[in-house]
């Protein structure tokens, strides 16, 4: 299973030892990826390739295989991905 989706503009992350916890926006819901990804950051476009889980404590899960970071499509694509602090000296205002 894929998803292709924008971050969350505030999620929380937790990674320990490689491994990353964090909320992804699919629109009609939010979805919690475990697994060992990339360096996410606040307004990143990224790519999910994986399978759901349940975890006992936890409950539904999406277990990431892999994850990839791609540039910004459109236009408010670019604004989130500027806006998120990724290059020094341009933010939101």
């Amino acid at each position: 299973m894929k998803w292709c989706c924008v971050p969350l503009r505030k999620f929380s992350i937790l990674r320990l030892n490689g491994y990353t916890v964090f909320t992804l926006d699919k629109g009609d819901e939010e979805l919690t990826v475990v697994g060992t990804t990339v360096d996410v950051k606040l307004g990143d476009k990224i790519e999910v390739i994986g399978d759901y889980t349940y975890h006992s404590l936890y409950g539904r899960q999406f277990k990431a295989e892999m994850v990839t970071a791609t540039l910004p499509e459109t236009v408010d694509d670019l604004y989130h991905y500027l806006a998120s602090g990724v290059i020094k000296g341009i933010r939101e205002s």
